[in-house]
């Protein structure tokens, strides 16, 4: 979304992980369709500072189911 690409999705991420608040395991506002790779760029960036990305997912998700 950020690069203009469209990929097909095959994993969901869940914003607020599920370790940190299993109630928001199938809250449609915590789920994101990806595909693999750019799950696991997400995971990377998580690591590096979680809040600010989950900050940035929350963002463009909302714009995506605004439009």
């Amino acid at each position: 979304m950020s690069e203009g690409i469209v990929l097909l999705a095959d994993t969901v991420h869940h914003i607020v992980p599920l370790k940190d608040d299993w109630n928001k395991r199938s809250d449609i506002s915590n789920l994101m369709s990806l595909n693999h790779d750019t799950h696991s760029m997400i995971e990377q960036m998580y690591k590096k500072d979680i809040v600010r990305t989950q900050s940035l997912l929350l963002k463009m998700l909302h714009g995506y189911r605004s439009m």
